[in-house]
């Protein structure tokens, strides 16, 4: 229908209803573009939250298994602190418990910062 009148409007020569004509199309294709560039950044943002939320789901887990692994750290080098004491002071033998061997044991690694 828009090219019949267009042909009409050429055959007659009638400038000004060709450039209207003209100005509608191109008017409904930028309106068009918008549109969907705006479905665009909307589908985007919602994708961004999503990995947003994933993203900060992440970071909670592994800021908890972290805090555990300090505080067994933590735990591991003041039951160092506490035997070296005991042997640099006293001249007998603590009685040593399974954990205090086993913290001896591992003394060597006491921080591994590796996380998942």
């Amino acid at each position: 229908m828009i090219l019949r009148r267009m042909a009409d409007a050429i055959r007659r020569q009638d400038l000004s209803q060709i450039i209207i004509e003209i100005l509608i199309v191109v008017i409904g294709i930028f309106l068009g573009l918008q549109v969907q560039a705006w479905y665009e950044d909307r589908a985007e943002r919602v994708l961004e939250e999503t990995y947003l939320n994933q993203l900060h789901d992440e970071v909670i887990a592994i800021t908890e298994i972290a805090e555990l692994r300090y505080g067994k750290a933590v735990r591991k080098i003041e039951t160092l602190i506490f035997i070296t004491h005991y042997f640099n002071d006293n001249n007998i033998s603590p009685e040593l418990s399974d954990d205090h061997c086993d913290i001896i044991l591992g003394s060597h690694n006491l921080f591994s910062p590796a996380l998942p």
